[in-house]
């Protein structure tokens, strides 16, 4: 079994890098299943030219502290990234000059927030959950609570205004392969508690014979209609029920089979956050990444889903819909 990435080996030489923000949210994103991807730091600027980004041109590696006094002059286009490790004093003062040009200092967790949007659960531990701001979709919360409300409002809509299409997606598969129209899956929910979802039946009624296992995008055991209602996400319109029994969000990290969870809990960090939340019919993970089928997909997603949970707002909640429909009509995302 290949685990997910390991940053523990990263250098405690602090290496400065110079990050174009703003070319970075519309045109670049990590590699991370690349196979060519190089992780860890370079020792200044060695000949192996090893980074921990993907090499860019929206990425520079300008040297370590050491060099900060010929940096201090160096034409920066956007922010500086440290590394993940707490700073010693010394460090932080050498840096200082920076800072007071009015230059941003991320450390990894922060410039993965800020500049890509995801939060990887290998650069995380206990006291950065415990000091950092955000996570307000836990109990009692105001934000919980008109989550809630929206969810039902918008619920109701959302099945009066697609009831002729879930009406037509069953008449569909009913005639393209023998079997039943539904298909009632256990999957793992809020506080891990385990509940049936409902999905429109996109395989074959025997697909799953030979146990559980991850479907890929061009596994042999989807029908015709499948293939298009999964592209479209029309196959988890059903679970609109889910959200009204108040089992389900309509937005929030994707609910796991318990026969993957087991397996995804001992590989990644942190794993067990995302059950904090309700599990959504769609989430930010969903329209960030495309379809996976491995740990290292798991890892991905689940570094999306721990953004989510950090930063919640309606505003994002909004994004997601309104990104959900571009998949929904283009077919993209997932």
């Amino acid at each position: 079994m290949t685990r997910v990435k390991d940053f523990s080996h990263l250098s405690e030489e602090i290496q400065i890098f110079s990050v174009d923000k703003r070319r970075f949210k519309s045109e670049s994103k990590l590699d991370s299943h690349s196979e060519n991807e190089q992780s860890g730091f370079t020792k200044t600027l060695d000949p192996e030219n090893q980074r921990f980004f993907t090499p860019s041109q929206n990425v520079n590696c300008l040297g370590n502290l050491n060099d900060l006094p010929n940096l201090v002059y160096y034409p920066w286009s956007g922010v500086v990234v440290a590394t993940h490790k707490e700073l010693t004093d010394e460090q932080v003062r050498q840096l200082m000059p920076l800072r007071l040009q009015g230059i941003p200092i991320y450390r990894l967790p922060e410039a993965y927030e800020n500049i890509w949007f995801k939060l990887p659960s290998s650069l995380l531990e206990d006291t950065w959950f415990a000091f950092s701001a955000g996570f307000n979709l836990f109990p009692g919360g105001f934000s919980l609570k008109l989550k809630r409300i929206a969810d039902f409002v918008f619920t109701i809509l959302l099945l009066t205004l697609l009831s002729p299409l879930m009406l037509l997606t069953a008449l569909a598969i009913k005639l393209d392969s023998p079997g039943s129209i539904f298909y009632s899956q256990l999957r793992t929910g809020l506080n891990g508690k385990p509940f049936k979802v409902h999905k429109f039946r996109s395989m074959s009624q025997d697909a799953e014979k030979q146990g559980a296992q991850w479907a890929s995008k061009s596994d042999s055991r989807i029908t015709r209609v499948g293939r298009l209602i999964r592209l479209t996400r029309i196959d988890e319109l059903p679970q609109i029920l889910n959200v009204l029994q108040g089992q389900m969000s309509l937005i929030g990290p994707r609910p796991e089979r318990p026969e993957f969870d087991a397996k995804l809990k001992e590989e990644i960090p942190y794993y067990e956050v995302r059950y904090l939340v309700k599990p959504g019919i769609t989430g930010w993970a969903q329209v960030m990444y495309p379809y996976g089928a491995s740990i290292e997909d798991a890892y991905e997603k689940l570094s999306y889903d721990l953004y989510y949970i950090k930063n919640y707002s309606l505003w994002l909640d909004i994004a997601i819909f309104f990104k959900t429909i571009r998949v929904v009509l283009l077919g993209k995302g997932r």
